[in-house]
């Protein structure tokens, strides 16, 4: 099997935003500006701040009231290798198109074996808005483990027409 090796150079949500009040009578404050950036970065490798694989998946557009279950014990590379990560380092789901203005999507727990690293509990969901995206990142060793019984992500389209989203999943095999 052929070396691979990932560098994530660096993964930046930042706000860049100009704050300004207007009080009863009219009067505006000062503008005050509000920046706040969030990075991770991720070396190649396994421990603290690494990672040695990076995968994305568009699944084909999810029905109306259709869901898609994610198993993220088996996954394949950009290579077409297959993959079996042991822990995440970062996942990010973005519900990318529908042409519904009001869809919803519900990510989080499978009925089976529903991976636990982002909902605890058995089949908690969590909602993204059109346009929006779910975020979960971290540098430390620990990582979001996956194991035999924890490894399923569910994506419910709760809309009235299909979906489109995108997967970005970094972590260790």
């Amino acid at each position: 099997m052929p070396t691979q090796s990932l560098s994530v150079r660096q993964l930046t949500v930042k706000l860049d935003a100009i704050y300004r009040q207007t009080t009863f009578d009219g009067t505006k404050s000062n503008p005050s500006k509000f920046l706040h950036d969030l990075a991770l970065t991720l070396a190649n490798g396994t421990g603290a701040g690494m990672a040695n694989f990076a995968w994305r998946y568009q699944p084909p557009a999810i029905a109306a009231g259709g869901n898609v279950v994610i198993d993220l014990s088996s996954l394949t590379d950009e290579f077409n290798n297959a993959i079996t990560p042991s822990k995440l380092k970062l996942i990010i789901i973005q519900f990318a198109a529908c042409t519904d203005a009001a869809a919803t999507l519900s990510v989080g727990n499978a009925a089976a074996n529903p991976w636990t690293g982002i909902c605890s509990s058995g089949t908690a969901l969590l909602p993204v808005r059109l346009g929006g995206w779910l975020a979960f990142g971290c540098v430390d060793a620990t990582g979001f483990a996956i194991a035999g019984g924890s490894k399923n992500v569910k994506i419910l389209n709760n809309g009235s027409a299909a979906a489109t989203v995108n997967v970005i999943v970094v972590g260790e095999k």
